[in-house]
């Protein structure tokens, strides 16, 4: 039997064929052609079918919609205002044709940067999906924030000393939660997203406002100030005026128990709240201390002059 090369466009290249079977496909006749040309078309509509139904129950279905969330951890007010946020935040469709509340298109990455961007008091989040439509949420709430005022605004100040935008905290931050405030005295801007004390800053501030309660028995208001944020240095003031100065960098329990042996030898505690404008806590092994300045009393012509309008009103009001 004799072969021959096929020509270019037949089959591929190398290829060698028996001359009859070459011959044999040239004969096909041209009935096979339309049951073939319908049986595609017929093959291409089941397709279709099959994917239409397939897209229509991954996507559209309500087999696959999320209908139960489930939240742990926070306080129960917390735990109901993400429950709301989350079906106010999922109900809709994209492009007018998908539900976002649908099994895979919710995206539980994206919704906990909403969740963390909404609610500052939310220190961590954990969002999970389980199939076929459950949802569970783990919270981790503050207990206490931080502000970073200077000359214009306050910001949100994280536990890594990061600003953020303070004004979530109008609505959105419960009464439990303390706000604490750090007033930067020298007024320098401050831009959002960026990094201007480190975290042990913060965490210094938060034990101040712990421990000197605990351990010393001084109330300490809940707003604080610093000469710069470079300073490294924390000013507390107690609801008398007394000033105490410490240090970011000088261990907590070390000041304090230097601020108990002054009490303890110095001057009494009592004595000290009222007398002292200040007391300096940032160097080792020693404390510096100033009294108040002396207000000057009014005389005796002046307190008479200040008694006289109070005279016209009951003279009027008779």
């Amino acid at each position: 039997m004799k072969l021959r090369r096929e020509k270019k466009g037949a089959l591929a290249s190398k290829h060698f064929l028996p001359r009859r079977k070459l011959e044999n496909r040239k004969r096909v006749p041209d009935i096979v052609k339309p049951r073939f040309r319908a049986v595609r078309i017929l093959a291409l509509l089941l397709w279709l079918l099959f994917l239409g139904t397939v897209g229509y129950v991954l996507f559209a279905s309500p087999f696959l919609m999320i209908d139960r969330v489930t939240s742990g951890g926070g306080e129960t007010a917390t735990r109901e205002k993400i429950e709301e946020f989350f079906w106010k935040e999922t109900d809709g469709r994209f492009w007018k044709l998908f539900p976002r509340r649908n099994f895979f298109f919710f995206q539980p990455h994206a919704f906990e940067k909403q969740v963390l961007h909404r609610y500052p008091q939310i220190r961590q989040i954990r969002v999970e999906k389980r199939f076929p439509g459950e949802v569970r949420i783990g919270l981790e709430e503050r207990q206490a924030m931080m502000l970073w005022c200077t000359k214009g605004p306050c910001f949100l100040l994280d536990e890594q000393g990061q600003v953020h935008d303070a004004r979530v905290l109008e609505e959105n931050v419960p009464e439990a939660v303390a706000v604490y405030t750090i007033v930067d005295q020298s007024g320098l801007p401050v831009a959002f997203e960026q990094d201007i004390v480190p975290h042990t800053f913060i965490e210094h501030a938060f034990l101040w406002q712990r421990l000197l309660p605990e351990h010393i028995g001084i109330s300490i208001q809940r707003e604080m100030s610093t000469p710069s944020r470079f300073a490294d240095e924390l000013r507390l003031r107690t609801p008398e005026g007394l000033e105490i100065w410490v240090s970011a960098e000088r261990d907590p329990e070390a000041a304090l128990q230097a601020l108990s042996l002054f009490f303890a030898q110095e001057m009494p505690k009592d004595e000290a709240l009222q007398k002292l404008r200040y007391i300096d806590l940032r160097t080792e092994e020693r404390i510096y201390y100033a009294p108040k300045e002396p207000t000057p009393e009014t005389s005796p012509q002046e307190a008479e002059k200040e008694q006289q309008p109070d005279k016209k009103k009951e003279q009027k009001k008779e």
